[in-house]
């Protein structure tokens, strides 16, 4: 798709993780501009580049879960006490990573819930296109059907002077009946 470079930019999973980290919203709003900038495929990769982002964020969290488990001492990995009891990462980074997994699960519904009713509206659409021409072949079948006897009729259509008022009288039978004397008059033009 050809777009603008600035929206391009403001649309780019750098910038939109940036801007939900320190304003939600604006985050969100980008989010929202990125589903009308990029391609279709870049779309649906979206949410799963956020719950991923998100999960990422939580594995100095569920490393220490594991070490608790199994119940191995927390200084056998450098640093890990450091960054899980740092109140930071406790607070900020713990909510940020929520905050990501939410939004992607949420778009990822959205996304599914658009991808399904496309496919519906696109089949509908489909199916009453394909209904209207039906519809216009049995028209046109049935026109030329009426057209072709209507030329036929006319093949057979004379003026008919009724030989007992005298007037003259369009028939296309062989056998008619006069319109003002309503005797019967013969076509005697008409061959089959």
């Amino acid at each position: 798709m050809n777009t603008n470079p600035v929206f391009k930019i403001l649309s780019s999973i750098p910038v939109i993780l940036i801007a939900l980290y320190f304003l939600p919203i604006l985050g969100v709003l980008l989010l929202v501009l990125r589903y009308f900038v990029v391609s279709p495929r870049q779309k649906t990769w979206t949410p799963v580049i956020l719950l991923i982002v998100g999960a990422v964020l939580l594995i100095p969290k569920l490393i220490e879960w594991v070490i608790e488990i199994i119940n191995l001492e927390k200084d056998t990995i450098p640093y890990l006490i450091e960054i899980v009891e740092n109140n930071w990462y406790m607070t900020k980074i713990m909510s940020y990573s929520s905050l990501l997994m939410c939004l992607g699960v949420i778009f990822l519904i959205i996304a599914a819930l658009l991808n399904f009713l496309a496919t519906k509206t696109a089949n509908a659409i489909k199916n009453y296109i394909q209904k209207e021409e039906e519809n216009s072949r049995e028209i046109s079948i049935k026109n030329d059907y009426i057209m072709k006897e209507k030329r036929e009729k006319a093949k057979h259509t004379n003026y008919v002077k009724c030989p007992y008022c005298g007037s003259d009288n369009l028939v296309s039978e062989k056998f008619a009946i006069c319109s003002y004397c309503r005797r019967k008059i013969e076509n005697k033009n008409y061959h089959d």
